[in-house]
This record gives structure tokens, C-alpha cells and sequence, in this order.
């Protein structure tokens, strides 16, 4: 296994290249200027223009504003962007689900052409790394139920970030293979924030394509293309090794 594929941005034939994360509506605002709304004929060009082919992750979330979520499937539709939608409504819902309840929810979105799939989890952790809540086993049963429905969903691992760890994040990603039906094995890895050494992530791409082999799934790369993020909205200066704008 080698590819796995989107009708809606041609099939084997084009590569899916993701974004994380994509345009957001105006909801927030820093120093007392609202945020501009982000989800515009505008944006979504210049995402396409990128090359960028699907959005893998977005804070427009439907549980709390649907009609933001349909407005980015149509214009994801008219520029050639398959989208990947935030439903809390099921990612983050801590009550037993089931596979009716799923479909029923799913229905809503699903018929729209440019939607690829639901995002699941980002960066769960487990009770053997990186923390004590067994996220994994959380997220597990609505991974399943979405694929038993034929839906794609987005699932983005911790990356290994140190030598005297690789035992226990082996054991992490044998949990998240065996639990989740998951169609392809992915991580982040920001290689230029500090701390970080390239030797651990040539070694993290060593590993993930072994893992992947084994478990006959793709491994998709992760590239950081930013980084430098200030939440205070504040100008910086360009640090080593960062890509710049």
C-alpha cells in the first residue's frame, strides 16, 4: 500500500496534500479587533493556489456553527479543496455512540462533493506515553464506527522526540494500529522548533516507513512549513533554521 486516494481530487491519479489547520470564521478577536472571517472566495483560492488539496482540520467546528461548515464544502468545492470536517458533535462527544447515531450525523455533511472526511484526533496520548489519559482508547470505538460507515478519518500522532523513549512510543503506535482502523500511519514532527534533533527525526521517518510496511498502510510525511507562532499577534524577528513567509 502505497497511496490512498480521493475521488473528489482525482483519484490515484493526484496526490492529497494536506493542511492543518485550515480558514476559521470570525470568532475571536486580540486587543479588541475581531479576527477576520477567513472563510472567503479569497482564501480558499490562495489555498488552492498553494497546491494545498485538502484541509485536514479547521476550529469551524459544525457542532457550533453548520452553516460555516457548509459554506467551506461549497467553496471547497468550487476551488478543487476536499475538506475534512470538525464535528465535536462525535470527536469529542463522551457518551457511548452509536453506528446509527453516526450516520444520522454524518448524513448532514457527507453529501456535499468536497467533503473527503471527519477529523478524529490530534496528537492523542496514551497511558504508557506522554501522559495518563488513554486518549487512544477514547477515540478507538468512533474511528471504527466512522469506517464501518466508509468514511475517512483524520488521525495525527505524537512523534517520538527522543532516543530514550523509542521503546514506550513503539508500544504507542502498536496501540493506535491495533485499536483503530486507520487507513494510513501519520505524525507531526517539528524539526526546527528548539530541543528538537534531526538525528530523532530521520529516525522517526525510518521507523514510520518500517511501521507502515508492516502494517500494509502509507506513512504521509509531515512538513513543517511555519512554526513561528505568536499568540499574542506580535511581530517577531525570524529565527534559525524557521521557514520563512
Amino acid at each position: 500500500a502505497d497511496a490512498y486516494s480521493f475521488d473528489f481530487l482525482g483519484g490515484t491519479d493526484v496526490m492529497p496534500i494536506l493542511g492543518f489547520y485550515g480558514p476559521s470564521q470570525s470568532t475571536a478577536s486580540v486587543n479588541g479587533m475581531a479576527m477576520p472571517d477567513y472563510v472567503t472566495d479569497e482564501i480558499f483560492s490562495a489555498i488552492a493556489d498553494c497546491g494545498v488539496n485538502l484541509m485536514c482540520y479547521s476550529i469551524t467546528d459544525f457542532n457550533e456553527v453548520p452553516n460555516y461548515v457548509f459554506k467551506m464544502l461549497e467553496l471547497g468545492e468550487k476551488y478543487g479543496v476536499g475538506i475534512t470536517v470538525t464535528d465535536s458533535g462525535i470527536s469529542e462527544y463522551d457518551k457511548e455512540l452509536t453506528l446509527n447515531k453516526v450516520d444520522e450525523r454524518v448524513k448532514k455533511y457527507s453529501q456535499y462533493p468536497a467533503f473527503c472526511g471527519v477529523y478524529g484526533v490530534d496528537e492523542p496520548s496514551s497511558a504508557t506515553y506522554e501522559g495518563a489519559a488513554d486518549d487512544i482508547s477514547v477515540y478507538a470505538n468512533k474511528i471504527n464506527l466512522l469506517d464501518q460507515l466508509g468514511i475517512w478519518t483524520y488521525g495525527n500522532l505524537m512523534p517520538c522526540r527522543s532516543e530514550n523513549v523509542r521503546e514506550k512510543y513503539n508500544d504507542y503506535v502498536e496501540e493506535w494500529l491495533n485499536t483503530c482502523n486507520v487507513k494510513m500511519l501519520l505524525w507531526d514532527y517539528y524539526v526546527h522548533d528548539k530541543g528538537m534533533k534531526k538525528s530523532d527525526y530521520f529516525y522517526s521517518l525510518s521507523y514510520g516507513r518500517e511501521k507502515a510496511a508492516e502494517y500494509d498502510i502509507p506513512f504521509w510525511v509531515f512538513v513543517q512549513a511555519g512554526g513561528q507562532f505568536s499568540d499574542a499577534q506580535e511581530h517577531f524577528d525570524s529565527a534559525e533554521l524557521y521557514p520563512t513567509e
